[in-house]
């Protein structure tokens, strides 16, 4: 993380903390996506794609953003994009049977890709994905 994002992550981490115990989530998993989405800087936006742009802490992509209750400039509250973060994994690990990898990757590449494709085609960025975020987890 950046010095910034340390600190961020650092004052947010009792909320963090609080969301991972009430959504049933791994510990560390939230510090651990906002530091490989976005190295904790809430103010990330991702390059243009052709669905659009990943934004803020957890990189979320308009449309999720939506469906998860953030609207305009909230992906950029640390607060309220770590609560619909928390939301998403929590919905992702509960589709995926608490299966932690297939959530990650259902993070990062969209749960329809996961479900039409499985795990065996995913691409490169998403094989790189799951082990980065899993070893970031250890630290927490």
């Amino acid at each position: 993380a950046t010095k910034n994002g340390e600190a961020l992550l650092g004052w947010l981490q009792p909320k963090l903390t609080q969301l991972e115990a009430f959504y049933n989530l791994p510990a560390g998993l939230l510090r651990s996506v906002a530091l490989t989405e976005s190295s904790g800087n809430q103010f990330a936006v991702g390059p243009m794609t052709k669905y659009g742009q990943a934004k803020g802490l957890f990189q979320f992509m308009e449309k999720t953003a939506a469906g998860l209750g953030l609207h305009g400039n909230d992906v950029f509250d640390p607060e309220k994009s770590a609560a619909a973060a928390a939301k998403y994994l929590a919905q992702l690990m509960r589709i995926n049977g608490g299966d932690l990898e297939k959530t990650l990757a259902s993070y990062n590449w969209g749960i329809g890709n996961v479900q039409k494709f499985g795990m065996a085609l995913m691409p490169q960025e998403t094989r790189n994905y799951i082990p980065k975020v899993k070893s970031n987890m250890s630290g927490a």
